[in-house]
């Protein structure tokens, strides 16, 4: 609370930062016996009263209105439900389509594709290996390495390009 002081008094700030000489605050006073100024306002954060509670149930009130707003309604709720049965018919029909075989493949058809993977197979090793021996045969009299010559050739090695010959099944 600030008290009116006599003219000429050095008064000092709440923070004891500075020192005001001759202020003009004593000019305002009715004189030494002057009863004191009247509470400023009240600093922000100090009353709890009434204020505290509004502030509380304003939060409260922005909480339920977030929950409200992100939750669906009614007409979306339908839409969504009625998508989902949509998803849980087609599903329970590829089910369906499953369990009767109906598109399995048969044994004779596996074994036709078992037998045409080991002929490919025996065929890329075959290959591969004569590629091989054609680029040795030509190395042979060729004065750099054989990476040099890959690289002036522009010839790509499987192991370069990180292909493998795929397992037997």
């Amino acid at each position: 609370m600030l008290v009116c002081a006599p003219a000429g008094t050095p008064l000092s700030s709440s923070s004891g930062d500075a020192v005001l000489n001759e202020t003009p605050w004593g000019l305002l006073c009715a004189g030494p016996g002057a009863a004191p100024l009247p509470p400023g306002p009240v600093p922000v954060g100090t009353e709890q009263g009434p204020s505290r509670a509004t502030s509380d149930r304003r939060a409260r009130a922005r909480l339920e209105l977030k929950e409200l707003n992100s939750s669906m309604t009614s007409p979306e709720m339908a839409k969504e439900i009625e998508a989902l049965r949509k998803d849980c018919a087609s599903y329970t029909e590829k089910l369906e389509k499953i369990k009767c075989a109906t598109n399995h493949v048969t044994p004779e058809e596996k074994e036709q594709v078992c037998r045409e993977q080991q002929l490919f197979r025996r065929e890329w090793r075959r290959r591969k290996r004569m590629a091989t021996e054609l680029l040795d045969a030509i190395l042979e009299g060729y004065p750099k390495s054989k990476k040099q010559f890959f690289e002036e050739v522009g010839i790509e090695t499987d192991e370069d390009q990180g292909v493998a010959l795929p397992p037997a099944v």
